[in-house]
């Protein structure tokens, strides 16, 4: 029985064979598929040749029948039209130079994110947030710094009981005078060494 399905698929098998064998196309077949395939692309080809030709022929009849002042109102629009898109450019041009001069000292990237955004959309009370926001920082940095200046140039005075002087002659040159009375009431001794040199 195994015998005779092998046998059954082994007939089926050369049987699809010579089927397949014979739905080949011939190279007659293949050339004259290819030349109809060319005529078909050639009559295309001209169809799409005459469409262009005929909508140009259409749109040159509609503009001879188109009055003067149809003409006019369509270059009229043409030339509204290219005038919005350079006023709108130049409005772009105008906002992104805003907004370069707006963050250009700016500190803080958020900020800077924030005056960006406040900028393109034209919201001139958040610029203006931001600004004095920056304002009040550089304020409060130079007064900082101008402190620490002064805390280095003007030490404290601290009176001292030992031998060794606490003030240095530079120090003690810079006081005004209350300052120097007080260094005279407090530590004498002291007092008395700075002032050695200048007599």
């Amino acid at each position: 029985m195994e015998e005779n399905a092998t046998n059954i698929n082994e007939t089926e098998v050369t049987e699809v064979e010579e089927t397949e064998a014979t739905t080949e196309p011939t190279d007659e077949e293949l050339v004259n598929q290819i030349a109809q395939l060319k005529e078909e692309l050639r009559k295309t080809k001209k169809d799409k040749d005459q469409a262009s030709s005929d909508a140009a022929k259409y749109k040159k009849a509609l503009r001879a029948k188109q009055t003067a002042e149809e003409r006019d109102a369509e270059e009229l629009a043409e030339q509204k039209r290219l005038a919005d898109e350079e006023k709108e450019n130049m409005r772009k041009e105008l906002n992104h130079i805003k907004a370069v001069a707006a963050y250009k000292n700016i500190s803080d990237e958020t900020s800077v994110e924030m005056m960006i955004d406040a900028v393109s959309e034209g919201d001139h009370q958040a610029i203006a947030t931001i600004m004095n926001n920056e304002i009040e920082k550089a304020v409060k940095e130079a007064i900082k710094a101008e402190k620490v200046k002064w805390l280095k140039e003007n030490p404290p005075v601290n009176a001292g009981t030992g031998d060794t002087p606490t003030i240095t002659k530079a120090q003690f040159n810079k006081m005004n005078y209350s300052q120097k009375v007080e260094l005279f009431n407090k530590n004498p001794e002291l007092y008395a060494k700075l002032t050695e040199s200048e007599e």
